[in-house]
C-alpha cells in the first residue's frame, strides 16, 4: 500500500477516534450505573439502549443473550461486510454494567464475559468493543 493511502488511512481512524471520544467522554465526577427497563419489561426498546458509533452501527440488537438475571447484547457496524464489528452491552438486573478496567473478566449466568475494548479506543471500524464471550 502507498505511504499516502496509509496516511490517509491512519488520518482518518484518529479524526475518528478523536470524534467519538469528543461524543462519548464520560461527564466529570463519579461512574455511576444507569437503571434501564429489565428485557421484560413491556416498554423496553433496546435500540435505545446503545448509542451508534457511526452510521453503519445498527440501533437494533443483532443478538441478545439471556441468563438468569445477566442480558447481553449484541449491537454490529457494518454488518456483512469486510468492516464487521461488533459492540456488546452488559446488563444485570436491568443495570448497565460498567467495566473497572479494559480487560475484565466477570463470571456470569451466561458464561465467562471479557470487555475488550471502550468504544472511543477503536481504530478500525471492525474492532471488537464492550463485552464478548471469552474463548
Amino acid at each position: 500500500m502507498p505511504n499516502s493511502a496509509w496516511n490517509s488511512i491512519k488520518s482518518f481512524a484518529a479524526r475518528v477516534s478523536r470524534r467519538v471520544k469528543t461524543i462519548f467522554s464520560p461527564p466529570p465526577g463519579p461512574a455511576q450505573s444507569v437503571p434501564i427497563p429489565t428485557p421484560s419489561s413491556p416498554g423496553l426498546d433496546l435500540g435505545q439502549v446503545a448509542n451508534p458509533l457511526f452510521s453503519g452501527t445498527e440501533t437494533t440488537p443483532g443478538n441478545t443473550y439471556q441468563q438468569g438475571a445477566w442480558t447481553l447484547v449484541i449491537y454490529y457496524r457494518n454488518r456483512g461486510s469486510r468492516s464487521q464489528g461488533q459492540h456488546g452491552v452488559l446488563f444485570k438486573d436491568g443495570v448497565e454494567v460498567k467495566p473497572r478496567q479494559v480487560g475484565e473478566i466477570i463470571q456470569t449466568d451466561l458464561g465467562d464475559l471479557k470487555y475488550v475494548m471502550h468504544p472511543e479506543d477503536m481504530t478500525v471500524l471492525w474492532d471488537m468493543t464492550g463485552w464478548t464471550f471469552v474463548g
